[in-house]
């Protein structure tokens, strides 16, 4: 007997925790809402997408509900929820709602949703904090390489972060990535292949400074044109591959102290984020992932 569209079956099973169509529905309802890139897509694409995305988030529900209560917002939601409708380009809450009900979602869906990235990053947080490592005299040896500069490089970059087990497994991911790119472009296979947050965003990572950068991804932007991307990086958490999207320089105003700070903000972020990217994949691999 053939399955109806409109009723609910159960598609995926991870751990615990059953998935129907109408999850991966949603899903879709909200990827397409925050990347509206995501409507070039066939559907076939769209959901495959959709179900790497709910089948992450219910793998990090299930870790979290070890060491916390995730029906309970965390204190920063309302300062998450602003950062979240203003890179979405909405001046407040109100207009994201409007926005959402017009997509069938719920003001609620985003808040929990973000509520678990939240709670995630609190976790990776408490477990590596201690393990990441500042050598703050090389960061203000950097520092002072840009003493007697006036003006700063600054990259706008989308990135695509993915894994592999060995060196024909990164070639052939490698050689699919780049004939994805070609294909549907950079954002929709950053959908697709990173395992970043930034993930659902098409990979937009925003602009960064080329002074606070790490020496092996500056040094691979350096020749890079607008629109054109770097070759594969090697990264703790895996293989990245970066897009500049735009450039522009920007006059420094020297502070030593406050520079040093940002550097020291920057460096942490970027190893936790490292230290996110490997202990999801770590229990992605304990994890029992059923398709019915």
């Amino acid at each position: 007997m053939a399955k109806s569209e409109n009723s609910s079956f159960v598609v995926l099973k991870v751990n615990n925790q059953l998935i129907t169509n109408i999850d991966i529905q949603n899903e879709k309802n909200y990827l397409l809402a925050i990347n509206q890139n995501l409507e070039s897509l066939d559907d076939k694409k769209l959901y495959e997408i959709a179900k790497a995305s709910i089948i992450r988030e219910k793998i990090k529900k299930n870790e979290l509900k070890k060491y916390f209560n995730i029906d309970i917002y965390t204190k920063y939601i309302d300062n998450i929820l602003e950062d979240f409708y203003t890179k979405l380009n909405f001046e407040n809450i109100e207009s994201l709602e409007n926005y959402l009900l017009s997509k069938n979602l719920q003001i609620d869906t985003v808040k929990n949703k973000l509520n678990i990235e939240a709670l995630w990053n609190e976790l990776i947080y408490k477990r590596y904090n201690k393990q990441v490592e500042i050598d703050k005299e090389k960061l203000r040896k950097k520092i002072k390489e840009q003493k007697y500069k006036k003006e700063s490089e600054l990259f706008f970059v989308s990135e695509i972060i993915f894994s592999a087990n060995n060196k024909s497994e990164i070639e052939n991911k490698y050689k699919e990535i780049l004939e994805s790119i070609n294909e549907i472009g950079f954002k929709n296979t950053a959908n697709i292949y990173s395992i970043s947050n930034t993930a659902k965003f098409g990979g937009e990572v925003g602009w960064v400074n080329k002074s606070r950068m790490s020496d092996n991804i500056s040094v691979k932007l350096e020749n890079i044109k607008i629109g054109g991307i770097t070759d594969l990086i090697k990264v703790p958490n895996g293989f990245l591959i970066i897009k500049v999207l735009d450039k522009k320089m920007e006059t420094i105003e020297q502070n030593e102290e406050e520079d040093l700070k940002q550097l020291i903000i920057y460096e942490r972020d970027r190893q936790l984020n490292e230290f996110s990217s490997i202990y999801f994949q770590k229990i992605k691999k304990s994890s029992l992932i059923n398709e019915k």
